[in-house]
């Protein structure tokens, strides 16, 4: 029988394909292939060139920030009104009232700063402040007031131009021709703390430049006559400082010589002894002035017990009387000194003086002060008292009997004034300070506003109360950084908008360039 062969299936599955093969449309074209594309190359020439394209852009770039901050710093040292103050109470500005001023000034005034400017700025916030006041009047001055840094130090010279001042290094002399002005930094700023350690906390610099720019400039030059009679008290700083302050000053022997007739006011700085009758009586009638009245004189005691007769008469006159023995505070929230008797703060009983004196400033300070009383209350006016604890111990009490806390009377006064004359004609004004040591250096230049006060009295009584100008004292909020609408408008605009934009601009500069490329 036939054996049958058959086709093994993976033999018929290896053939389909040929056939199809076969059968397929022999006209039909093979479909065409992409090509590939060039590949470009960059030259290691261009490599280097597009690297230093680069990094000078970034080069240029850094340089044109350092000359921005650079040409910014010198134009805000030169031109401090480009500066921003961002201080929440404008600190660093100055006034519209002390603006006027500098405009105002048509000589040449020079505000020389004792230290260099650098080291001075860093001394504290607020020096740099008084320094940006002092370019501020500049500016507006047009040209009439330069700033001027010596270093006292690396110049001790300089005191040979200034005979009658004890200059310091912190020291900052306003000054117009011969006429100067010494602010000392009790005159600058306001300090706090112990003797041994005081701090800064507010600045009266644009007050105290603006003031002395006045007396320096004006021509009037007010005449003041010291009494030098019987004295042994140092009153040399009080003499200087009224010379730096525009006044003439001269040393009288009120025994001997006449009184000039260009004199407004006398002091007689503690005499300790009396001053002869004919003495008194040239006193008298300089007071009177032939009947038209308008003079002063300033009564300094002296501190211990004096047999004055004829000096006292002349106060009765005038409705004061000077106490026998010394005043005492029992108020120890009131002391700075060692003793009742020593660093005792006053309180003021008037008014009178004050117009620069504002209620956070310091007291006037005195010590071993004799007691001022009233013999006419219709003519008189308390200036200054201690406080309710305070009382006075007779010169010639017994240390052994005389118990304190009974002889206290309370509110001692230890300044007065008394007045002669009618407002028709004049008044003549004597004031009595029972207190050496308040007029002298140490309690003057101390934070207390002894010398502020005695230089009230002084411009008041010489009718040179314009001379002094008060304004705001500034404190510096160094973290406080609250912007006026105005400011915050025009930082906003800049940060969310301009800066974006230049970037944006930048960026398409540099995208459609190489786009091109």
């Amino acid at each position: 029988m036939e054996e049958k062969k058959t086709t093994a299936p993976a033999e018929e599955e290896t053939s389909a394909p040929a056939e199809a093969e076969q059968k397929a449309d022999p006209a039909e074209k093979p479909s065409k292939k992409k090509a590939a594309p060039p590949v470009t190359t960059v030259s290691a020439g261009k490599k280097v060139r597009q690297h230093i394209l680069f990094y000078t852009a970034i080069a240029l770039c850094l340089a044109a920030v350092i000359l921005v901050n650079v040409v910014a710093s010198a134009l805000t040292d030169r031109f401090v009104g480009m500066t921003l103050d961002i201080t929440n109470n404008s600190a660093y500005a100055i006034s519209e009232e002390t603006i006027k001023v500098a405009q105002e000034i048509q000589k040449k005034v020079t505000i020389r700063f004792l230290t260099e400017k650098e080291t001075y700025e860093a001394l504290d916030p607020y020096c740099r402040q008084s320094t940006s006041v002092a370019y501020q009047l500049s500016r507006y001055s047009d040209g009439f007031i330069e700033v001027v840094f010596t270093d006292l130090v690396q110049n001790p010279t300089l005191m040979n131009d200034y005979p009658d001042a004890s200059l310091q290094a912190t020291d900052v002399i306003v000054q117009c021709g011969d006429k100067y002005n010494v602010l000392a930094k009790e005159d600058l700023f306001n300090f706090e703390g112990y003797s041994d350690y005081q701090y800064i906390v507010s600045s009266k610099a644009e007050s105290a430049m603006a003031s002395a720019l006045l007396k320096v400039t004006s021509d009037v030059s007010t005449q003041i006559g010291i009494l030098t009679d019987e004295t042994q008290d140092d009153y040399s700083y009080l003499s200087s400082l009224l010379t730096s302050n525009n006044y003439r000053v001269f040393q009288i022997n009120i025994g001997t010589d006449d009184i000039p007739k260009d004199i407004n006011t006398l002091i007689a700085f503690a005499p300790t002894k009396d001053y002869s009758e004919k003495a008194v009586e040239k006193i008298r009638t300089f007071l009177k002035n032939d009947e038209h009245y308008g003079k002063s004189l300033i009564y300094i005691s002296y501190r211990n017990k004096t047999d004055t007769p004829h000096i006292n008469t002349l106060l009765n006159e005038y409705g004061l009387k000077l106490g026998d023995g010394l005043a005492f505070d029992m108020d120890e929230s009131r002391l700075v000194g060692n003793s009742y008797y020593d660093g005792m703060e006053t309180i003021f009983t008037s008014r009178l003086y004050t117009n620069s004196i504002g209620e956070q400033d310091y007291p006037v300070l005195v010590s071993l002060s004799r007691p001022v009383y009233s013999t006419n209350d219709d003519i008189t006016t308390p200036l200054l008292q201690l406080s309710d604890k305070s009382g006075v111990c007779p010169f010639d009490a017994d240390e052994e009997t005389w118990e304190m806390d009974k002889a206290v009377t309370g509110n001692v006064c230890v300044m007065g004034e008394g007045l002669q004359g009618n407002a028709e004609v004049g008044l003549s004004r004597v004031i009595v300070s029972g207190s050496t040591l308040m007029w002298q250096q140490n309690y003057m230049q101390s934070q207390f506003t002894n010398q502020r006060y005695v230089m009230n009295i002084l411009s008041a009584l010489n009718g040179r109360e314009d001379a002094e100008i008060r304004l705001e004292d500034k404190v510096i909020t160094q973290y406080d950084l609250t912007l006026p609408q105005g400011q915050i408008l025009w930082l906003g605009a800049v940060v969310f908008a301009l800066c974006p934009l230049l970037i944006l601009g930048a960026g398409l500069t540099v995208f459609f360039y190489r786009r091109r490329k």
